[in-house]
């Protein structure tokens, strides 16, 4: 992943559009090396995540690096599963 403006973005692995059984996947595998790979890095400002995928690892972050540091999600759409009005919506509503 490439540099932007001096800061070198954390690769938390690539997932697919419409396969939601291999984002699980890609998400349960970063959200395991998530403290390896943050490493050393300083504290920052503000953790903004753009998915509900990465609002979990957004809150793994958070904890991998001992930080209270403020969320952001940036709600672009509401995903399908999200409405439902069973365990599984009622789930991920938290």
């Amino acid at each position: 992943v490439a540099e932007i403006e001096g800061i070198k973005p954390v690769d938390l692995g690539a997932t697919r559009d419409g396969r939601f059984a291999q984002r699980l996947g890609a998400v349960a595998k970063a959200a395991m090396s998530i403290g390896a790979k943050l490493g050393d890095m300083p504290r920052p400002d503000l953790i903004i995540a753009r998915t509900l995928e990465m609002l979990s690892l957004a809150r793994r972050a958070n904890a991998a690096l001992g930080a209270n540091v403020p969320i952001v999600y940036e709600c672009l759409d509401i995903h399908r599963l999200v409405l439902r009005d069973d365990f599984v919506g009622r789930t991920l509503r938290g």
